[in-house]
């Protein structure tokens, strides 16, 4: 009677380990063969929110290289505008949303951070044209890239241009030496001091100080990737090149040095009161002759 016990306990224990075996190597087919299937829902939401994420930071990185790199880094210090580096633990993602999507509209409405980022950094953000969608992509990106990976492109924009020379750069700037790809001169839509009898167009920055503002490669990476509406539009079909951003961006460097402030500009207020003289006095002229014309008339009917 107590081998038949024994044997039952043996036979049990046995099915035991072959259920256990049989159901560990079920498990793992499910697991490797059918994917996701055997994992619990909450680590299915966590995968997707994994691959979403990932989704958005490459949505992201181009989003932000073309609307964001010409004056942004993450990591590699401030160009045109400030390091993106952590900046969703610097301000609310709320206000980071309304922010790139609509700069104008927080600056017109005297957003306190928005005036206070146009001020420190002489101008402000344009509006680029981003959607809702892209900006939390490119903030899901920044994240990404915060942290690492970001200071090793900082310089990349001024480290790989050529020698510059000023002189050049100031025939470029002044527009009397025409750019190898047919773009338009600086101070069409520029001011800049010392250039050009009559001044500068009033449209854009004055350049007087822009390198002690931007530094070589805040300038060189606006002059190569331009964020502002109207210079993509001027630079799309006419893009200056790396020799042409080396010689301005030399030229306004030494302006930088030699120039006080931007000079005032009388030329124009000049040139429209001589203009004006001018004509006041053709005027005089030819309404002289005309009196003349008419009073001989008159005296001859009253000699008749």
């Amino acid at each position: 009677m107590r081998s038949v016990h024994l044997l039952g306990l043996g036979l049990l224990v046995g099915a035991t380990a072959l259920g256990a075996t049989l159901s560990v190597v079920a498990f793992r087919w499910q697991t490797e063969t059918l994917p996701g299937q055997g994992t619990t829902p909450t680590a299915q939401k966590a995968g997707a929110a994994t691959a979403s994420l990932a989704v958005d930071s490459t949505k992201g990185k181009a989003t932000f290289d073309a609307k964001c790199a010409g004056c942004h880094t993450i990591g590699g210090g401030k160009l045109a505008g400030p390091d993106l580096e952590g900046v969703a633990e610097q301000r609310p993602h709320d206000w980071l949303v309304d922010f790139i999507t609509a700069p104008d509209r927080l600056i017109a409405g005297g957003d306190p951070t928005a005036v206070q980022l146009a001020k420190e950094f002489g101008m402000p953000m344009p509006n680029v044209g981003v959607s809702r969608a892209d900006a939390e992509a490119i903030l899901s990106y920044v994240a990404a890239q915060s942290g690492g990976g970001g200071a090793a492109a900082a310089g990349a924009a001024a480290s790989v241009l050529p020698p510059g020379n000023a002189a050049t750069g100031r025939l470029l700037v002044a527009g009397e030496q025409r750019p190898a790809n047919g773009g338009s001169a600086c101070i069409g839509c520029h001011d800049v001091a010392g250039v050009g009898a009559l001044g500068g167009g009033s449209m854009g920055l004055d350049l007087t100080h822009a390198h002690t503002r931007f530094g070589v490669a805040g300038l060189a990476s606006i002059l190569k990737s331009p964020p502002y509406p109207g210079m993509t539009e001027a630079f799309a079909s006419h893009p200056i090149t790396d020799q042409e951003v080396a010689d301005v961006t030399a030229f306004l460097a030494q302006v930088d040095t030699t120039q006080e402030g931007p000079a005032p500009s009388y030329a124009f207020p000049l040139v429209g009161l001589g203009a004006f003289a001018l004509f006041l006095g053709l005027m005089q002229v030819g309404q002289r002759g005309r009196s003349q014309g008419v009073r001989r008339r008159l005296v001859g009917r009253r000699g008749r």
